[in-house]
């Protein structure tokens, strides 16, 4: 694995996004006030999970005009920097992911599951609409483990936050020793909301052979595998790839590159 300048900037943008957070939580500035779900940045600007809202019209009928603007202007971001690069750059529990990866092959683990179909976390998506449907509540928000980490994060070890480290804890050994990327890849619901906007969004991964060649083990570093496909094929994306830049470093030739180009 080579950590070049995608890996370090996602890292990093990953870092101040948690450092808002826990600042404004724990100082009372309100530089950026929530969670993951839903949050207001500088106490102007809103941004909310266009997941989150949509549940929460299912439930209710009807949506705040700050729970709307803040939708609308998280799905635009996506709509322009990839869908699923909320999954590769924002995500706290992607890095959970990551690291059990890096452990995994690190300590040579053969994992038995190759994890569930790409496609089921669009039937998960359908179950948490109809839950907050019958519910009358976001109830997925609930039991969200990107949810549960950022607690788990905000009150360490005590009370809540010793429950939420459990609960994160075994996602991670489900990670580490039973399937690659089980979560992300096959049913986080939010995974699938922003696939879905990732098939329309400008910015790609693209192959250009001319510039060099691409390893022939590019998949190890990939981990969404069928996007990889995709973008070797010179075919239509299909939304799956989370912009993490893996590709794009490892190969280093330029072969891989990111391009704005609407429609690629």
């Amino acid at each position: 694995m080579r950590y070049g300048k995608w890996w370090v900037t996602r890292r990093l943008t990953f870092l101040l996004i948690l450092a808002l957070f826990l600042v404004s939580a724990r100082s009372g500035v309100n530089v950026l006030v929530g969670n993951y779900s839903g949050s207001t940045f500088l106490g102007v600007i809103p941004a909310v999970d266009p997941l989150l809202a949509i549940q929460s019209y299912f439930a209710t009928g009807g949506l705040y005009q700050t729970a709307i603007i803040g939708a609308v202007l998280v799905g635009a971001l996506y709509l322009v920097v990839g869908g699923r690069a909320f999954c590769g750059w924002v995500c706290p529990l992607g890095v959970v992911v990551d690291f059990a990866n890096w452990l995994s092959r690190k300590l040579k683990i053969k994992r038995p599951f190759q994890g569930f179909s790409s496609s089921t976390k669009y039937y998960m998506m359908g179950i948490v609409l109809v839950g907050a449907t019958i519910s009358g509540v976001a109830l997925y928000e609930m039991y969200n483990p990107v949810s549960i980490l950022h607690r788990a994060i905000l009150f360490e070890g005590v009370g809540i936050g010793a429950v939420s480290w459990m609960i994160v804890g075994i996602l991670f050994l489900y990670e580490l020793g039973v399937a690659r990327s089980g979560w992300c890849k096959s049913l986080c619901p939010q995974g699938a909301f922003y696939s879905t906007l990732g098939k329309f969004s400008l910015m790609k991964v693209v192959a250009n052979e001319g510039r060099g060649s691409i390893p022939k083990n590019i998949g190890e570093v990939c981990p969404e595998p069928a996007a990889l496909v995709n973008i070797l094929n010179h075919e239509r994306q299909n939304g799956e790839c989370t912009l993490c830049g893996a590709c794009v470093d490892y190969a280093g030739n330029g072969s891989l590159s990111f391009t704005l180009k609407p429609g690629s």
